[in-house]
């Protein structure tokens, strides 16, 4: 009976662990989740906010920071200098210090996915490219396996299946994409396919399926079998693309690129998702709030923001029509984050927060440099921080994580019969 009890104690131990780890809003990917939504429930006040670290910016700057628990996992990526070494790290979040790094050469890898307890990126070397998978915990190379992508490939979407639990890692660069199976000791290849992805597509998971966008040339993969759709071809292709956001309450996702070759005007699709073989165009806008390439936030209640270079709308997800709006100057091709009850933005010279109620401006933060390549969110939010990201441009500079004070508790005041509260006895003096 002992053992019993001490068993459901253990257990409900676990338990109580376990609903604190699910009620933490981790950022794990690229714009929060495997939708890419852009959308976190994490309580982050920008007006309460100071820079408290920054990581290392020497040889290059660490970038496109995710979040897991009290980690960030970021690399430093050496763009194709050869003299130059990349460099995966997990650093803690509270006080910057760096928990593991791994190093190595390789000619444009790609940004780190994480999920399912791994770290994975491409890295092309003389021998050949590959998925190298870390430990997400230790940071040792746990195994590579061979793949046909090349260099310059897009940050992995790193997977699991809520029902089976399979860790797969989605992977994919101007022409080809991958689904990689990943175990604790070996992965392989489970299916490859090709197209015009435009090689800034990041794979989105759209239920069943991974939506890939490239200029005029929308794509959507099986995930299991990679069966095809190639749900639109606007009869032209190029270099550039977007990564998918998808609602999946509503089963809908948006596409913000170049639509029809004759028009060559940005255009924000949104998409009815029944499965991989039937998707059905819902509505289409253009105009000052869509820009090329970036993509779009999807707020907690479905509603979608996009940003122009001169203004911010939000879009009734039904219509697509313009509820509200946020005059400004932003920076081009970027895409909006939400947490709770904040927007944030990139702007040609900061990151600026937005009250999403009042639509009220509430904060700048620095940020000198551009939007970057393919990775345009302002970067990624646990509660209580904000880590802003610089854009994985080679040289630049790290990024920084800006913190709110920690609040200090409130004794709880005293209702009913309380205890008083015991006076110190005296020492006894010795006796003679």
């Amino acid at each position: 009976m002992r053992g019993l009890i001490r068993i459901q104690i253990i257990g409900a131990a676990g338990a109580i662990l376990f609903a604190g780890s699910v009620a933490a809003d981790d950022w794990r990917y690229y714009q929060h989740d495997a939708s890419h939504t852009g959308n976190s429930s994490a309580v982050v006040d920008p007006q309460a906010l100071s820079l408290v670290w920054s990581a290392p910016s020497l040889p290059t700057g660490y970038s496109t920071p995710v979040i897991v628990g009290n980690n960030i996992y970021a690399m430093q990526n050496q763009g194709g200098y050869g003299e130059l070494q990349t460099t995966v790290s997990s650093f803690d979040l509270s006080t910057g210090a760096i928990n593991w790094s791994y190093t190595g050469n390789f000619v444009f890898p790609s940004q780190p996915g994480v999920g399912g307890g791994f770290v994975t990126f491409v890295g092309v070397t003389p021998s050949g490219s590959r998925l190298y998978v870390l430990n997400a915990t230790s940071g040792a190379l746990r195994y590579t396996v061979p793949i046909p992508e090349q260099e310059s490939s897009m940050m992995p979407t790193v997977f699991q299946d809520p029902v089976s639990g399979n860790v797969t890692a989605f992977i994919a660069e101007y022409s080809q994409v991958s689904a990689v199976s990943l175990g604790l000791l070996g992965g392989s290849v489970l299916w490859t396919q090709i197209g015009q992805f435009g090689g800034d597509s990041i794979p989105t998971v759209v239920d069943d399926s991974i939506i890939l966008a490239g200029p005029y040339q929308y794509y959507a993969f099986n995930r299991t079998t990679g069966a095809a759709n190639h749900f639109w071809s606007g009869g032209i292709a190029g270099g550039g693309g977007t990564t998918v956001a998808y609602d999946a309450a509503r089963q809908q996702f948006y596409v913000r690129e170049f639509y029809g070759y004759f028009d060559q005007i940005p255009t924000l699709s949104a998409y009815h998702y029944t499965d991989n073989a039937h998707i059905t165009l819902l509505w289409q806008r253009t105009g000052e709030g869509i820009d090329v390439n970036g993509s779009v936030a999807i707020g907690p209640t479905g509603k979608v923001y996009s940003a122009g270079n001169i203004i911010i709308w939000e879009l009734d997800p039904a219509t697509g029509a313009t509820l509200r709006s946020i005059p400004g100057s932003f920076a081009t091709g970027v895409t909006p984050a939400l947490t709770d009850n904040v927007l944030w933005i990139i702007t040609p010279i900061t990151v600026a927060a937005y009250d999403l109620t009042s639509l009220q401006f509430l904060q700048d933060f620095n940020r000198l440099l551009g939007p970057g390549t393919a990775y345009k969110g302002p970067g990624a939010f646990a509660d209580g921080y904000f880590v802003l990201d610089y854009g994985n441009i080679v040289f630049s500079h790290s990024f920084d994580v800006y913190r709110a004070p920690t609040p200090t508790p409130t004794p709880t005041p005293c209702t009913g019969r309380c205890e008083p509260t015991p006076r110190p006895r005296p020492t006894p003096a010795p006796r003679p």
